[in-house]
Order: structure tokens, then sequence, then C-alpha cells
């Protein structure tokens, strides 16, 4: 398996499964939503032998069921858990033992004692691959037990065309349309060719395709019309904030911080300031 793009990352991973560690070190990997975690994740499981285990955070209902997860993996599986600042306190508690020595203290009520009693149970030597599009949100006491905290960035159109080229066969300038219109992201890319072959008839040709992206709001740069009407709203106002930029946009103001202004913000078209939202770039 070969994975595209992320050069400083997959250098760093691969030379460590290069070296043959007897146990593989804990690794967070952290970005935007679809920029290929848990595939490279697979990649490396693959590279290195051992059990793939995948789980996403939020499924994890209690620290009992995470406990019972811990028990079972085999000997140097990989447990990846995405979306890993969503575990509560405690469960990142139950992981801290686990990570540093390999076991689980657990709380065993003792009938004749009449009170509970800490217990250490021992557990399988295991990989934990942690993958989070909201690092901020991670424990420092978290954080830390990882070695390796790597930010995956989004991929330049080269290779956001080599990533969807087997996706479906397209001419080289219709890919490179669909790629400038991906935000760098694999999965907005795939996701745009799967319109374009839900709504093109043969042959495609780019007048075609710019015309269905365009109706479906994805615009040049990977802007949708949520990122417009956005845009258009502080170009009038010129300072605003989130309240009413909510208000005005029928937005949640959390989907506005998590899911348009940290794209706005780094094309450099959007600042915060104390005083409000405010465009950088007015053209």
């Amino acid at each position: 398996m070969i994975f595209i793009g992320q050069s400083k990352i997959t250098t760093i991973l691969y030379r460590i499964a290069d070296n043959k560690p007897d146990q593989y070190p804990h690794f967070l990997l952290y970005g935007d939503a679809g920029l290929g975690k848990t595939s490279l994740c697979e990649i490396i499981v693959d590279r290195v032998g051992g059990k793939f285990v995948p789980m996403n955070a939020g499924m994890i209902k209690d620290v009992k069921e995470l406990v019972a997860l811990l028990v079972s993996l085999e000997p140097n599986s990989f447990l990846f858990i995405d979306e890993i600042h969503r575990l509560s306190i405690k469960m990142e508690e139950v992981l801290y033992t686990a990570m540093d020595k390999g076991m689980l203290t657990l709380l065993i009520e003792s009938e004749i004692q009449e009170k509970t009693i800490p217990t250490t149970v021992p557990i399988n030597q295991f990989t934990l691959a942690g993958a989070t599009t909201q690092v901020g949100m991670m424990s420092k006491p978290m954080l830390s037990r990882f070695r390796y905290k790597l930010k995956m960035k989004r991929y330049s159109d080269g290779e956001i065309i080599s990533i969807i080229k087997g996706v479906k066969d397209l001419d080289e300038p219709v890919l490179r349309l669909i790629a400038k219109r991906s935000r760098g992201v694999p999965r907005l890319a795939i996701n745009n060719i799967s319109m374009v072959t839900d709504m093109c008839d043969e042959p495609v040709t780019i007048e075609k395709v710019k015309d269905i992206l365009d109706r479906c709001g994805v615009y040049d740069k990977g802007l949708t019309s949520d990122d417009l009407n956005y845009l258009n709203i502080l170009k009038k106002h010129q300072v605003i904030g989130l309240n009413t930029l909510s208000n005005l946009l029928g937005l949640d103001e959390k989907y506005i911080e998590n899911n348009v202004e940290p794209y706005l913000m780094e094309l450099g078209l959007v600042t915060k300031t104390r005083h409000g939202r405010t465009l950088l770039n007015v053209s």
C-alpha cells in the first residue's frame, strides 16, 4: 500500500517501522477531517505487522467498555481511536497506566473486607494511535503520553490529482479543476468526483464539471455557499461579532468556528480581533 503526500510524517513513521522496535511507540495524528489519518495508520500496521483495531471515541460508552476493549487486545495490536478528544477524563486516566505500564488499575469490591481494593491487571503490549480534528480539546496529560504528535496538512493539487486518478477515468484538466475545488482534502475531492459522476453525461468536459460544482455550491479554492455568505456579510459590516454573524447566516456558532472560519483564516481572508471578525482582503 502506498500513501501519497504527508512526506514529513510518513518519513518518521516508516523509519520507526523499519527499525522494528519491540513496541511501536504511541502516536497522535491531528488535523482537518478527510486527510487520511485512518488510511495512514492502516498502512503503518500493514508495514509493522499486528492487528488493526479501529474505534471511534464517541462509540465508547463508559470506562467499563474501554477496559473490556483494552483487555481484549491481542499482543502488538494497534488501537486506533478516532476523535480521541471526545474521551472523558476518567477514560483518559484508564489509558495512562495502560500506555505507560501495560496494565490497568481496577477497583474490586471485596465482600469479606467490605471495601474496594485497587487491583492491577496486566494487559497485552499495544500501540495507541490517536486521531483528532480538535487537538486543542485534549488534556495535557493525555497529549504527553504520545511520543509523536504529528499534524497532517492539506495536500497540493498535484497530490490530490494522484490520489483521485484511480477513482474515475477523467482527463487531466478535469481532474485539476476538481482538485482546485477540494481544499487540499482527499475526501472532499472524492465527494466532488461523485457529484460529477451522479450528474454529468458523457463526454465529461471542464464546462460541464464547472457547472455541476457551481450548482452544488463548490466554488474556486473549494469555497462553499456558507463561506461566500460569510464573506459578503463581513464586506458589508466590516467588523462583526460571532453572535450577530450566526443570526445573519442562520448557522450555529460552533459550526461557524469549526467549519467556516478556519479555512477562511488559512487563506488569509479573515481575522479575529477583540472587536469581532473582519476581512483582511476586501477584494
